[in-house]
């Protein structure tokens, strides 16, 4: 069991990855290193790199993911994770001509899929941490750059199983979005019939003229300068 936990899935499980991966997408894909711990139970990737489809720059990718799952997965029915970490992820976006984008094509793999009737997997996650992410987003038919860094998310608990349904999910997030600070918390019941949430966020030095290409219609001002805060 220890063998074929430490020594013989590993290298296993980075082949068809890296090979399905790359089909499924697309794109090339690599990985550094998979580690399985059979006692333990935790799944260790690093160095996770997915290629844009017709060139060598990044797409996606991460520096470490660290999954723990829970023996209660064999008898609750469903995927019990106690601890899910993500480290420095890192996406790249670009809006080409005509409203594409370099994902489009992954979108349209997905809606032409025959689609399941099947409700999803019951889950539980506990102990979600999502750290110093970062997300460029290159517009190239608005000639914008924008940047959103140290992404930073955390998630004490979210489940749709039966028991949880009624139990508030708690996320946090923070970013810097193109040098403004933001800050989110909130609660919420995703998976109950009531939906009941709120959400507090503070966002402090929103630089508007790196917005205003976005607006749908012809404003009848120019604004030379003009920051925005919230506390909401």
């Amino acid at each position: 069991f220890a063998l074929l936990g430490f020594f013989v899935l590993p290298p296993v499980v980075k082949s068809v990855l890296v090979d399905q991966a790359s089909k499924a997408l697309h794109r090339s894909v690599a990985v550094q290193e998979i580690r399985i711990n059979p006692f333990a139970m935790t799944v260790d990737v690093s160095g996770l790199s997915i290629r844009e489809r017709d060139s060598e720059a990044l797409f996606l990718g991460f520096e470490h993911l660290h999954l723990n799952l829970d023996g209660a997965s064999l008898f609750k029915g469903g995927v019990v994770i106690s601890e899910l970490r993500l480290l420095n992820p890192r996406v790249r976006v670009v809006r080409q001509s005509g409203n594409q984008y370099n994902f489009s094509d992954l979108l349209d793999s997905q809606a032409s899929a025959p689609q399941s009737a099947s409700s999803g997997p019951v889950f539980s996650v506990s102990n979600i941490q999502l750290q110093g992410g970062a997300v460029s987003f290159d517009d190239e038919s608005m000639r914008e750059k924008h940047e959103i860094r140290e992404i930073n998310v955390s998630l004490p608990f979210i489940s749709n199983m039966a028991y949880a349904v009624d139990t508030f999910v708690e996320p946090s997030f923070s970013a810097v979005v193109n040098g403004a600070v933001f800050h989110a918390k909130g609660k919420s019941k995703p998976f109950s019939d009531s939906l009941e949430s709120e959400l507090l966020f503070d966002l402090g030095d929103l630089k508007l003229s790196q917005y205003l290409d976005y607006v749908p219609v012809k404003l009848p001002i120019r604004l030379q300068s003009g920051v925005l805060d919230s506390a909401l």
